[in-house]
């Protein structure tokens, strides 16, 4: 699994961009493939470890796990 950051996500749109960590490279998200509480949603500035895709002309992130995720955890 790769690791990246949430560069940007509309969540109207259910569509996103993550930034590997390493390379800077951009891959698209659908939530689709985020593994999050129903509800929720990627928030820019998330840190996140994913699986690349290809995809025609794109590269997908697919199996989004939040790895930062205080903002999906339940209250205790």
């Amino acid at each position: 699994m790769l690791k990246g950051r949430v560069k940007e996500y509309n969540p109207d749109r259910r569509y996103g961009i993550i930034v590997e960590t390493s390379t800077g490279a951009e891959f698209v998200v659908y939530a689709n493939y985020v593994n999050i509480k129903k509800g929720d949603d990627l928030k820019v500035g998330q840190n996140v470890e994913f699986d690349p895709q290809d995809n025609r002309s794109e590269t997908w992130a697919v199996n989004v796990r939040v790895l930062d995720n205080e903002s999906t955890r339940e209250a205790e």
